[in-house]
């Protein structure tokens, strides 16, 4: 049977239906009835059909509100800048809006168990807070550490909450908002009195100097990190966490060395560095470029960038490129 067979044969199951209601109504007329009476029927057929026409009229104003609702709705639930979850009570995504699938860096139909992204190591936080609402119903807000599908690690702040869905079932309500410059900033703020209480306590220097480089690499995320300090002319390493021994020892220098093995020096007799501390040491790169901090400090996560902005002859003598290819 086709579509407009069905359409047909379900047109014509209403027609025998509104006739039998027609026979069953108040309103029928017998071959009895007087002028006076057929006129008070049809008066008050008039009557029913105009109280039809006013509910028909009700019903599409109602429904012209909730499309207007449902908009607003999905106004408010996907284009908010914080991210909104219904997840089982055994953290399946039931449902998610479109930020909360931009922040985890996938298309929503890919959203599957919550604990897929969050970070490992903080897998216990989130485990902890939802039996603390599973069991008190009391809900729970909280930071924690997310992974995008890039593996790019963010902060979030979560808020949950135990709802019943349509059919009484148990399910959670979760707004995530990104708190990862926060975080920053209040972990900034940590490790400068942190440095500061190193600096000026007593005890030995090297063991100062050793715990200051882990508390930046601990702070920073860095695999690798060093500090040189200056010791007559050139800048060995004083310091280092993460780095290999045979990295160290061939990067420890600064200085320029001629082939008899002296230091280099230009025209003023100022000894020549090499590489890309020397360079930003001795003023060679363009403090202008955006690798320069507003206080003047240098930076970079793209040594390529970087190069490409470097004249080529500096580049080729003055750049050893060891640290780029580690």
């Amino acid at each position: 049977m086709n579509s407009k067979d069905i359409q047909a044969e379900h047109a014509a199951e209403l027609r025998r239906k509104a006739e039998e209601a027609a026979r069953n109504n108040a309103f029928q007329l017998s071959e009895t009835s007087s002028p006076e009476e057929v006129r008070q029927m049809l008066h008050e057929l008039h009557v029913h059909q105009i109280e039809l026409e006013m509910q028909n009229d009700e019903l599409r104003r109602a429904q012209v509100e909730l499309d207007a609702a449902r908009a607003h709705y999905f106004d408010f639930y996907n284009l908010s800048p914080a991210g909104y979850f219904t997840i089982s009570e055994q953290g399946l995504i039931l449902e998610a809006n479109i930020p909360a699938a931009t922040m985890l860096g996938v298309k929503r139909d890919a959203l599957d168990k919550i604990t897929r992204f969050i970070l490992k190591d903080d897998q216990d936080i989130y485990y902890l807070h939802s039996k603390r609402l599973f069991e008190t119903g009391e809900p729970q807000a909280y930071d924690i550490r997310m992974v995008k599908k890039d593996g790019t690690i963010f902060y979030v702040f979560l808020e949950m909450t135990a709802v019943l869905d349509a059919v009484g079932t148990r399910v959670y309500r979760i707004i995530m908002s990104n708190v990862t410059e926060r975080r920053f900033h209040q972990e900034a703020r940590t490790l400068t009195a942190s440095l500061i209480e190193l600096v000026n306590s007593p005890g030995d220097f090297r063991q100062r100097i050793s715990a200051i480089t882990a508390s930046m690499q601990d702070w920073s995320g860095c695999e690798a990190i060093g500090i040189r300090l200056r010791e007559g002319n050139d800048y060995p390493y004083y310091e280092t966490r993460g780095f290999t021994p045979a990295f160290v020892q061939e990067e420890n220098h600064l200085c320029s060395y001629d082939h008899n093995g002296e230091v280099r020096r230009d025209n003023t007799g100022r000894t020549i560095l090499d590489c890309m501390c020397g360079n930003v040491l001795c003023g060679r790169f363009d403090p202008s470029k955006p690798f320069f901090t507003a206080n003047g400090s240098f930076w970079t996560n793209n040594t390529s960038v970087l190069l490409a902005s470097t004249p080529e002859a500096e580049r080729q003598s003055r750049i050893r490129s060891r640290c780029n290819a580690e």
